[in-house]
């Protein structure tokens, strides 16, 4: 959810800052001051966050060395399309992790560009490329295609990056396949797709059908998944379990009259034949089928033996219904259930192909309505599985299969039947594995697993999954490298997939055009969030941006160096770094700590013995005896720095001198630097007592010594870190815990999903939860009333 709301003062992020103003004192004051809490600091700190996240991830990747890339794409409420980028890797425990870096803008949906934007992320993430042991996409030709698609190309740059189409994408294909070519499955989805949107777009026609019901209960209708077939079923199923209850809402829809009673009449039509109530159901067999095995493809921890596994799975399930036996009890249970639903199933007439289209087959003959239905199921049931032998017959499955093959081999013991070269399996190992210390450790491995098993009671009589192998590989370092990145290799877009569920029409971003995409901090997992600690320096990187070339239409982008992952950026006024503690006044400008050099002040530049030149502000002598007389009889008056504020003494050289004037010209910023009129007062220093009075008044009422006010102003505009470090260090010290407080509270609405402000001002949930913390924090409470650092 949003960080900030649609009311000023009523965001998440307020109300979680006003909950903890119990816990930290001073944090009322702070979000009543309001200046750490706008737009652009919260985008800030989020950024930071983000950035910081995906600093450690990348250093977990690159530590594990292997990994593999998942990517697929989508468009956001904007139209723009995003690449959303995903990493997979196991670490030393075979844990496997799949890591979402974020999404990328993409200008093109080519092969070329989508390349190019692949590989400029890896370069920017110092993620090698010849380490990349596989590759997950869609089917769409500009990824998958085995000519120019972006598999082939990045195959071509490392050779073992196999391809892997997703599986669960796949298994989506095979019911888009079935549909094509079924007439009774993609009439059965129309139906429900049709009838549930006609009755669902229209309250009146749901109170009908709450009406129609009565005090019986009934389930509410699901539309159809516009994007995920295997998911369908939930909504047919609702359909058949409502059917006389629709066909009668629908009657009633016809019966009132007006322009959806045609509709209404039709689809009622429809429901009264046996054969949609018969395509519904055989269609909601099969869909109910995938959808269970469709659960199972998506699991992170997934690999080829357990794809292929659950796919055999669903194949032998086909099978087994595809029987005499199973189909006479399904379509004896359907006539039962149709007897008041539907008419009696009646044969189709035959329909014979006019003699001039000679190329037409004559239809088939049936001799009963039972033998109809039963060709139609047997049908359909043929072509699901040969879509399935079609979809799961990748090209990298066979050397998946002798690679896995070889570690169960292994792991039994190998006996002299079993034949294993390694050679078969060469193009996956070399360059990886040392082959020939692989063949000494590989007869010791099922000597090791038994003296585990048996130490241990495990029971295990025979190894027939890769899961349990992970369980008991814990030594032989080369047999356990090889089987790291063995399950490196995708099978699935399992992450990507999850991601868009809650992303892909809620992506919005307020960052700048050199800030992540997206706040990537709410895609990471709560404990990698709990680990991101807030130390005293938070590092400011410049965020992974696409360069020119991936995204020729954006804002040019900073030159970065190949191997430099995120970077500090130019600016040395970063929030936290205005935070800097500091006992004295800070120089102006402000520096910062990240800065790799402070800027010097104007008035630092001033050659004095004595302090009063390099004072912050135009220095006034204490009293008469401090304007020491220069041998002439007049001497400065005690009463001309009251009149003129501008006006500073230098005990040194005992002259005056207009302190903006002074101070703008060796800042650099004058007005007439270039060619000063008033000297005496800019920088050679006045003392002619006799016409001063004249020459002040004269001098102030200039445009020149207004505009040199005007312009040290603004050079010397106090910063925060200016205003903080003025103040107290004790005060100073808690204003810097509150800020760490209200990054602590940024992180909890992220990952709780929470808005930061409100509909009313001073009741959002940021406001509100600080107020419940005040009890625990000591001055949260005059922080929040403060506010001035919760402003939008």
């Amino acid at each position: 959810l949003a960080i900030r709301g649609h009311v000023e003062n009523e965001g998440n992020l307020i109300q979680l800052l006003k909950l903890r103003e119990a816990d930290v004192h001073g944090l009322d004051s702070w979000v009543e001051d309001g200046n750490y809490l706008s737009h652009d600091i919260i985008n800030e700190i989020c950024q930071i966050i983000s950035l910081t996240i995906i600093h450690e991830i990348i250093k977990e990747i690159s530590e594990r060395k292997f990994y593999s890339i998942i990517c697929d794409a989508t468009s956001d409420e904007s139209d723009i399309e995003q690449l959303c980028f995903t990493i997979r890797s196991v670490d030393k425990d075979f844990i496997v992790h799949e890591d979402v870096l974020g999404l990328y803008a993409i200008t093109s949906e080519t092969a070329e560009h989508i390349t190019r934007v692949i590989l400029d992320i890896l370069i920017r993430c110092t993620l090698n490329l010849k380490y990349c042991r596989g590759q997950a996409y869609d089917g769409a030709p500009a990824t998958a295609g085995h000519i120019s698609g972006v598999s082939t190309r990045i195959k071509s740059l490392c050779s073992k990056a196999f391809f892997v189409h997703c599986n669960a994408h796949s298994l989506d294909l095979v019911l888009q396949d079935l549909s094509r070519g079924s007439f009774a499955i993609s009439d059965a989805l129309d139906m429900t797709k049709d009838i549930v949107n006609f009755i669902k777009e229209s309250p009146k026609r749901l109170n009908l059908l709450d009406v129609i019901s009565g005090s019986d209960h009934y389930y509410k209708l699901k539309p159809l998944c516009p994007t995920r077939w295997t998911v369908r079923a939930s909504s047919m199923n609702l359909l058949i379990i409502n059917y006389s209850l629709v066909k009668t809402t629908l009657g009633a829809i016809s019966e009132e009259g007006g322009r959806p009673a045609a509709k209404a009449n039709g689809w009622q039509e429809k429901m009264e034949k046996f054969s949609s109530y018969f395509g519904l159901k055989l269609a909601h067999l099969i869909f109910s089928a995938t959808e269970t095995v469709s659960c199972s493809l998506q699991r992170v921890d997934n690999n080829v033996q357990d794809i292929l596994c659950a796919i055999d799975t669903l194949i032998n399930y086909l099978t087994r219904i595809k029987t005499d036996d199973y189909f006479k009890t399904f379509y004896e249970g359907i006539r039962d259930d149709a007897k008041s639903l539907t008419d009696e199933p009646i044969l189709l007439r035959i329909r014979k192909p006019p003699s001039r289209f000679d190329f037409l087959s004559s239809a088939t003959h049936y001799e009963n309505v039972y033998e109809s239905y039963r060709h139609q199921y047997f049908d359909i049931i043929n072509k699901i599985l040969n879509f399935l032998d079609l979809r799961f017959n990748q090209s990298v499955f066979p050397l998946l299969c002798k690679v896995e093959k070889l570690l169960l081999l292994a792991a039994n013991g190998m006996k002299d039947d079993d034949i294993i070269c390694l050679n078969d399996i060469n193009e996956f190992l070399i360059d990886d594995i040392n082959v020939e210390r692989l063949q000494h450790e590989l007869p010791m491995l099922s000597d090791y697993f038994s003296r585990i098993n048996n130490e241990k009671n495990l029971g295990i009589k025979q190894i027939t999954k890769i899961s349990t192998i992970c369980q008991l590989l814990n030594t032989y370092q080369i047999f356990k490298y090889h089987f790291s990145f063995r399950i490196t290799m995708p099978a699935k877009q399992t992450q990507i997939m999850s991601f868009f569920q809650n992303k892909k029409r809620k992506i919005h971003n307020s960052f700048d055009g050199n800030s992540l995409p997206v706040d990537t901090s709410s895609t990471i997992s709560n404990e990698t969030q709990e680990e991101l600690e807030l130390c005293e320096e938070i590092p400011s990187f410049e965020p992974p941006t696409i360069s020119a070339p991936v995204s020729p239409t954006a804002a040019p982008s900073r030159t970065t160096s190949s191997t430099t992952v995120l970077s500090a950026p130019s600016s040395p006024t970063t929030i936290l770094s205005r935070l800097t503690l500091s006992t004295s006044p800070p120089s102006i400008p402000t520096s910062t700590k990240i800065a790799s050099s402070a800027p010097t002040s104007p008035i630092q530049k001033l050659k004095c013995e004595l302090a009063c030149c390099t004072s912050e502000y135009p220095f006034v002598p204490e009293d008469q005896s401090d304007l020491e007389s220069t041998g002439r009889k007049r001497i400065c008056q005690l009463g001309w720095f009251t009149k003129f504020k501008w006006l500073s003494y230098c005990k040194s050289k005992k002259k005056v001198y207009c302190y903006f004037c002074r101070y703008a010209y060796f800042g650099g910023f004058h007005p007439e630097i270039n060619k000063i009129g008033e000297t005496s007062l800019t920088f050679a220093g006045y003392e002619d007592w006799k016409n001063a009075l004249a020459r002040f008044v004269k001098h102030e009422s200039g445009k020149i010594q207004s505009d040199c006010v005007y312009l040290v102003k603004q050079q010397q505009k106090p910063t925060v870190a200016a205003r903080l470090s003025l103040a107290h260090e004790k005060q100073q010290t808690e204003r810097r815990k509150m800020f760490l407080v209200q990054v602590e509270c940024v992180k909890y609405l992220s990952r709780q999903g929470l808005a930061i402000r409100g509909h009313v001002e001073n009741e959002g949930n940021l406001i509100q939860l600080l107020k419940l913390r005040e009890a625990d924090v000591h001055g949260l409470d005059s922080w929040v009333e403060d506010g001035n650092y919760l402003s939008h």
